[in-house]
């Protein structure tokens, strides 16, 4: 079975601002990864595509994009499809979840459906942690969820669940969905699972980003074993970085120190947030649009937080009437005096 979450198909990206083109096309490579999943479905001969939750954006999906998902499962007849909802496809009245003719070999795992079962082999897909759904010893069984693992409970957690459920749901594989960073073998079984978003969609989601291909197998004996493969399909990768900006003294060199931490951090194809920190020099302050505009071509995205520490020069502040004037030349005078005797710890003191 192939197992993926967090789509998002028709996600807005409002994330990359006014950027020029970069929203669109960020939608059409979410379009791109999502058919890159069933030809993978394809190329692997998977019996089942389990998609668990936040296929689309309830509020900004179009028609045609639904379309466009329907005719792709239609390229896979032989693969039975399990839908879920999500938090951002919510199975409301009018959703499309409810609506929707769908393909033939689409399924839809939501309200009153909690349990699908398939013969030749046996596999049964369930969508609850209801005591009643218990496993079946001839069978595979699966359990498909879209929540929030192992966080503390908040009024803001999206059905929030614990590995002490998924332990005691007994299930062969737990397939996941809702976290956008992938983590695996979760539970005393090592049987919960969770893809990730196929493509990463913010700043706190770096790393690979994919699917799983599973497969379980029931032993002559009835035991069951499960082997998990995860398959990265991302184009792109967000990245955040830090550039050490100390001594610049102007645009141009700023410019210069962070394409070169770009060109190390990364490639053209990524997008980068990045936080120019060190103190620079007296009466700088770096131009955020600028260095921007300088740096669009180096990637696909850049956003420039700018955290530099402003320099001092002492020279002038000396000439201040006051006590600030008065304190840095106190300590100009001690810092030449700790040089001229070669008093090292002084001068550090000083500084």
């Amino acid at each position: 079975m192939l197992h993926c979450a967090d789509i998002h198909l028709d996600m807005p990206f409002t994330s990359l601002g006014s950027a020029e083109g970069k929203a669109a096309k960020r939608r059409n490579e979410i379009r791109e990864a999502f058919h890159g999943i069933i030809e993978l479905a394809l190329v692997e001969k998977v019996e089942f595509l389990l998609i668990c939750g936040d296929l689309y954006e309830h509020e900004y999906v179009k028609k045609s994009t639904i379309s466009f998902v329907n005719e792709e499962f239609g390229k896979i007849p032989n693969t039975r499809v399990i839908i879920i909802p999500g938090n951002h496809d919510p199975y409301l009245p009018g959703s499309v979840l409810r609506t929707f003719k769908w393909a033939d070999n689409v399924y839809i795992l939501a309200g009153e459906k909690e349990l699908l079962e398939f013969e030749e082999p046996c596999v049964r897909i369930s969508g609850s942690l209801k005591p009643s759904i218990r496993p079946k010893p001839s069978c595979i069984d699966v359990l498909m969820l879209h929540g929030t693992l192992n966080m503390e409970i908040s009024k803001n957690a999206y059905n929030p669940l614990t590995s002490a459920q998924l332990d005691s749901s007994g299930m062969d594989y737990i397939a996941l969905g809702h976290f956008h960073n992938r983590f695996e073998a979760e539970g005393k079984a090592r049987t919960a699972f969770n893809p990730g978003s196929p493509e990463p969609l913010g700043f706190d989601e770096e790393g690979s980003h994919g699917v799983y291909i599973t497969d379980i197998f029931i032993e002559e004996n009835g035991t069951k074993h499960s082997e998990a493969r995860f398959i990265a399909i991302n184009r792109r990768k967000y990245r955040s970085i830090d550039v050490n900006c100390e001594g610049c003294g102007n645009d141009e060199k700023a410019v210069s120190i962070t394409e070169a931490a770009i060109k190390e951090s990364g490639s053209r194809e990524d997008l980068f947030s990045v936080t120019l920190k060190g103190r620079v020099e007296a009466g700088y302050k770096p131009d955020i649009g600028r260095l921007e505009a300088s740096l669009a071509e180096q990637c696909f995205f850049i956003k420039i937080k700018d955290n530099t520490v402003p320099g001092y020069d002492l020279e002038e502040i000396i000439k201040e009437p006051g006590i600030r004037g008065l304190f840095v030349k106190k300590m100009l005078e001690r810092i030449s005096q700790a040089e001229m005797a070669g008093d090292e710890e002084g001068r550090s003191l000083a500084l």
